[in-house]
């Protein structure tokens, strides 16, 4: 009876050596997820950097455009030439659908609160940069506004 009861024990105690099929099975469906959620991070963060790019260089043709504009006289500065205004090659290479505007404001609301009789002599041009996404959405433009005012002379 002792020798039988050593064989039952001997039996309980033997050692696995490898891995199961469902292990491995497990393991191989973990490690796919990990790869998806990652190959998903990816593509979020080159499609959030393609946004950061368009937006710098729309960024830049804005402020570009708005030099180029206050080299003009406050006489120079009106609608149709204004309308001539173009994206530059290196925007419209990297956002084919850009679109660039400029155009003359008249006084503000509080332009008028604060010197309501005061002639208006002053020019105030908006200049944007509107563009579609991927998706064919218009993203929201970027824009800059200069004050242009006609040149005083001097009083003798």
């Amino acid at each position: 009876m002792k020798n039988h009861r050593r064989r039952r024990v001997l039996r309980r105690t033997y050692v696995r050596n490898g891995l199961s099929v469902l292990e491995v099975t497990m393991s191989l469906l973990l490690l796919g997820v990990a790869v998806s959620a990652l190959a998903q991070l990816i593509t979020a963060a080159a499609a959030q950097r393609r946004t950061i790019d368009a937006r710098q260089l729309a960024l830049t043709e804005v402020a570009n455009q708005a030099e180029h504009v206050a080299r003009w006289t406050a006489a120079e500065t009106t609608a149709e030439k204004l309308a001539t205004l173009a994206p530059s090659p290196e925007l419209l290479a990297a956002v084919p659908t850009a679109r660039l505007s400029a155009k003359l404001l008249g006084k503000t609301q509080a332009d008028e609160e604060t010197s309501p009789s005061a002639p208006d002599t002053s020019l105030r041009v908006r200049i944007e940069v509107t563009w579609n996404d991927a998706a064919g959405r218009v993203v929201s433009p970027l824009g800059l506004t200069i004050w242009k005012h006609p040149r005083e002379e001097p009083q003798p």
